[in-house]
């Protein structure tokens, strides 16, 4: 009764926090399932990869009905990046447990950094007009679709690699890559910017875990039982995104991940 308590508590806790980031804060899932129900990194990648692709998929259809999405862009990333994850896997099997829980504790640290950097600079300046910049990937002004240039797929192509090789090394995580380098490479709007991203990272994350099914994964009871209370979260944290403000967010975020990654590096 207790474990079962641990796990809908821990999934749902998962889950509230995909709502709230759109997809970036799946990065806790890997540590939970390991330090609180006992699964190896491997283990609890496709766990944390099917949970992060529903969760994701709940925010990226709501993002769509108000006209968001932009799904060309979106395709063509999940494309890309689904053709770089097999590089990620096959890194990951290189690396043993204790390496790559060092590695991801690491790389929790480096997204803290950036959230707390990104909560300064929401400190120190008043904003910045997105849409006054000149970006690889701009907005037509008669069509107010993104003007498809080599630059603008070289970027593009880059984003969908890089968020690719970590998917299929780590599972999550992929909202801190892709948020940015949509913001750098394009001028869309930041709900724009969101909405893409999470569907990016609901269709991604579906594939390489249907792949994982496919080469033979299973997933046991604690598992599903993980992934359904994640579910609930995320719809519970999209909710309680409408009262909460980026800068309490990233705060709060950044805090409680520096607290994950040194309790992981250690425990595990």
């Amino acid at each position: 009764m207790i474990t079962l308590i641990i796990v809908l508590l821990s999934g749902t806790a998962v889950g509230v926090l995909l709502g709230l980031t759109g997809g970036g804060a799946g990065v806790f899932a890997i540590p939970l399932l390991t330090l609180l129900m006992g699964f190896s990194f491997m283990e609890a990648k496709p766990i944390a990869l099917i949970a992060v692709a529903i969760a994701a998929f709940v925010g990226a259809l709501q993002s769509a009905k108000s006209g968001h999405l932009r799904w060309r862009a979106a395709l063509f990333i999940v494309f890309i990046g689904s053709l770089a994850s097999p590089l990620g896997q096959w890194i990951a099997f290189q690396l043993s447990h204790q390496w790559l829980v060092y590695s991801f504790s690491i790389l929790m640290l480096v997204m803290a950094s950036n959230l707390f950097r990104q909560a300064f600079a929401m400190v120190g300046s008043r904003c910045s007009d997105n849409d006054s910049i000149q970006r690889p990937c701009m907005l037509s002004e008669k069509t107010g679709r993104l003007i498809w240039t080599k630059k603008c797929a070289a970027k593009l192509t880059a984003a969908g690699i890089s968020s690719g090789v970590f998917l299929g090394l780590y599972g999550v995580g992929v909202g801190f890559i892709l948020v940015p380098a949509l913001s750098r490479s394009t001028n869309i709007s930041v709900q724009a910017t969101t909405a893409t991203s999470l569907m990016v990272i609901a269709l991604m994350s579906s594939i390489v875990a249907g792949g994982m099914v496919l080469d033979g994964v299973t997933i046991n009871q604690t598992g599903l039982t993980f992934i359904g209370a994640a579910c609930v979260g995320a719809v519970i944290g999209r909710l309680l995104s409408l009262r909460l403000s980026s800068l309490t967010l990233k705060w709060g975020l950044g805090t409680l991940m520096v607290i994950t990654a040194i309790l992981f590096a250690l425990i595990s």
